[in-house]
């Protein structure tokens, strides 16, 4: 299971998404290098690197999924 998502960074605060829901940290609290987009270790003291390698790719498939066109009614 992924640790905790950094959705988004709010000013000196950044917010997590931990089992589906939001908490707000302070951002000095959490490792460097840490910005929207990435996991964290469940302990909050590093960037789980792998799982947000693995989640980039995904979102990359799908994106790419999303580019064919498939002759529907539906276009982007």
């Amino acid at each position: 299971m992924a640790g905790p998502f950094v959705d988004r960074i709010e000013g000196k605060q950044a917010v997590l998404v931990i089992d589906g829901k939001e908490k707000s940290v302070p951002l000095s609290s959490l490792p460097r290098g840490t910005r929207e987009g990435v996991y964290l270790t469940a302990d909050l003291k590093g960037i789980d690197d792998a799982e947000t390698r693995r989640a980039a790719g995904e979102i990359e498939a799908r994106r790419e999924r999303m580019k064919k066109d498939d002759g529907g009614d539906f276009s982007l």
